[in-house]
């Protein structure tokens, strides 16, 4: 029991020096930055639920785990310390300056509208077609009252298994592109004040938390709607930041609890003690799901099966000359053996660094991803704070906090679409700034850039 209090002390004391040294390379937490939001989730579904897997399910055993969530806690932020030196980066001073900063809408107003509805428009429609391609919507589908969860959980697999491998390209148009439209809404709607982007935002948020919830996952509305709490944060005064983003965190855990209540345990026994049986699915899932994972590849890799080296990155098109190999699936058949349904069992990005290289390879990603993470924060820091640049840059922390939870390798290529759209959207601004005729057509008088 001594033992055990020591663990959680040590692992409790190195969270509190990680984020204290995070914090001076940031100068900020009352706005969440890029790496801060990783960070965070990273703390939350990885290194909180450390100690208990050490301590209850490895019987302190598990050295190799506990000790990886201590370092990746604090090589983060020295990483991001290097880059700062690197980069000549004064934390204080020029986050300061940038936040300071009004937020501007970077374009005339006129043209906003257009490519707003342009890009909507072009997203909308990725998303009927892709809904269009289900036989049923699990969203739909739960509503009546004789489904059954084998029958719901069928249909959640069909929703994103059953397209031939090409659903990470629906996916990317309504879990990203969508987002990132009704962030703009919301950032305009806070700049301007103007009716139209209030009906937009009104408008869009609800159709991208639909199409989010349309296949039954849970994540992906919940980051949907912290990400909308977050993007109020940056437009409201520095005095309500935290009140505000408390509340934005008990909306989406409400959000969480009405999802497993409909998906999950509507059907359950009367006798079930449904509120007991929530709290333990979610702090399961929040605490222990991400981190299960990264305990049983430390207690799989080397001595069970060697390492990887390699073979479970991403392999596009087939054009290299190896078959991935499907670790997370490979872990989850480890975990649940006679599973009736085959899952997948992903964690943190380090993990499968691990898997395949070994520590020295894991401990330089430790580093590297925090210097990765800060080197993007500073790229905006130093840049223009206007609309679009703010809403690229949240949408971009809620990529990157994905790889808190799965390999690296999986938003590789959802990373390189986003910067391209990102180019492309800030390209279609430029050419809509000069079509003269757009400010008589719509009958505005335009803002000058700023």
């Amino acid at each position: 029991m001594e033992g055990d209090f020591y663990v959680y002390f040590v692992c409790l004391v190195t969270l509190v020096v990680a984020w204290a040294f995070l914090y001076r390379q940031i100068a900020t937490f009352r706005y969440p930055t890029i790496p801060v939001v990783f960070f965070f989730f990273q703390t939350l579904t990885i290194s909180m639920g450390a100690p208990y897997i050490y301590t209850a399910i490895s019987h302190g055993t598990a050295h190799g785990y506990l000790i990886s969530t201590l370092t990746a806690s604090m090589l983060f932020p020295v990483g991001c310390w290097a880059t700062n030196r690197l980069l000549v980066f004064d934390a204080r001073t020029e986050t300061g300056a940038y936040l300071s900063d009004p937020l501007r809408l970077g374009a005339k107003e006129t043209s906003w509208p257009v490519l707003w509805c342009i890009f909507f428009l072009v997203c909308s429609s990725v998303s009927a077609l892709y809904l269009s391609k289900l036989s049923a919507i699990p969203l739909v589908e739960v509503l009546r009252e004789d489904i059954s969860q084998g029958e719901l959980r069928d249909l959640r697999d069909q929703a994103t298994a059953s397209f031939g491998g090409k659903f990470h390209w629906y996916r990317f148009a309504f879990q990203t592109l969508l987002p990132v439209a009704t962030l703009s809404a919301l950032l305009l709607m806070r700049s301007t004040g103007k009716l139209l982007w209030r009906l937009l935002f009104l408008f869009s948020a609800p159709f991208a938390a639909f199409m989010l919830l349309s296949t039954g996952q849970k994540a992906p509305v919940t980051m949907f709607m912290i990400s909308l709490t977050v993007a109020y944060v940056w437009t409201c005064d520095p005095r309500k930041a935290f009140r505000i983003l408390a509340t934005g965190a008990l909306a989406a855990l409400g959000m969480i609890v009405l999802i497993y209540f409909v998906f999950f345990l509507r059907s359950s026994s009367q006798d079930v003690n449904i509120a007991d049986k929530l709290t333990r699915m979610i702090g399961r899932r929040l605490f222990l799901g991400q981190t299960y994972p990264l305990y049983m590849l430390f207690a799989t890799f080397p001595g069970m099966h060697d390492f990887l080296w390699g073979q479970s990155l991403p392999n596009p098109a087939g054009v290299l000359p190896f078959k991935p190999f499907p670790l997370p699936f490979y872990v989850y058949d480890l975990i649940a053996p006679i599973a009736p349904v085959r899952g997948s069992a992903p964690t943190v990005y380090y993990g499968e660094v691990y898997a395949n290289f070994g520590w020295g390879v894991m401990l330089a990603s430790q580093v590297l991803i925090g210097s990765v993470l800060q080197f993007t924060h500073i790229l905006f820091v130093r840049g223009s704070k206007d609309v679009l640049h703010l809403a690229l840059m949240i949408s971009l922390a809620f990529l990157f906090q994905k790889a808190s939870g799965t390999g690296l390798g999986v938003i590789a290529i959802p990373l390189a679409l986003f910067v391209m759209i990102g180019v492309f959207l800030r390209f279609g601004l430029f050419v809509l700034d000069r079509m003269q005729p757009l400010e008589r057509w719509l009958h505005l008088k335009p803002n000058e850039p700023s």
